[in-house]
């Protein structure tokens, strides 16, 4: 009989890591609760960075989706040199990735004092996949006619995030909280 151990020989012992720590498990019995526990205790708290590591992730947010939006900004001011599927698929990518970065700063906790940043930060990374979205939806679309109208917003929206990572990289160089 396969997957079950002969007569004689020890039960197989299977590991799960759960919290940084490996839990042998049984196939059968504690394992089930084990787990349950392990979910439970690692997965219920969001991401506290301290406050040093809250503005490097907020620059490398605020950077992704900067470089998306220059991104979408070149691409469309090439779009008679490049064929239509490339474009689709780069102002797929760039939003796609902007949104990783976006969401993946949202679910940090921040630090007490950033809080009020917090709210900025994560308004512009959300003001920047909308644009991101309205260029891929004129994009798949065929939707020449809005181009010219979403390049200036594509300026706009790239002038606000390069303030922002500014003003964000101003408060590591002095220190202040907020």
């Amino acid at each position: 009989m396969r997957g079950y151990p002969a007569r004689g020989r020890r039960t197989p012992v299977h590991g799960v890591s759960c919290a940084g720590y490996l839990v042998a498990m049984k196939p059968a019995g504690v394992s089930i609760a084990t787990l349950a526990l392990c979910l439970l205790a690692s997965g219920c708290a969001p991401n506290r960075p301290d406050q040093d590591a809250w503005r490097a992730l907020a620059q490398q947010a605020l950077g992704d989706a900067s470089s998306a939006i220059s991104t979408d900004q070149v691409t469309l001011e090439k779009r008679g040199k490049v064929f239509p599927p490339y474009l689709k698929t780069v102002v797929i990518q760039a939003e796609d990735t902007s949104g990783k970065s976006a969401q993946k700063f949202a679910s940090l906790q921040p630090p007490g004092p950033y809080r009020q940043r917090y709210e900025t930060v994560t308004s512009a990374l959300d003001d920047a996949g909308s644009l991101l979205s309205d260029v891929r939806i004129a994009v798949v679309r065929h939707d020449t006619a809005e181009y010219p109208q979403l390049l200036k917003r594509l300026k706009k929206q790239s002038d606000k995030l390069s303030k922002l990572q500014d003003h964000i990289r101003a408060l590591a160089d002095d220190g202040s909280k907020g």
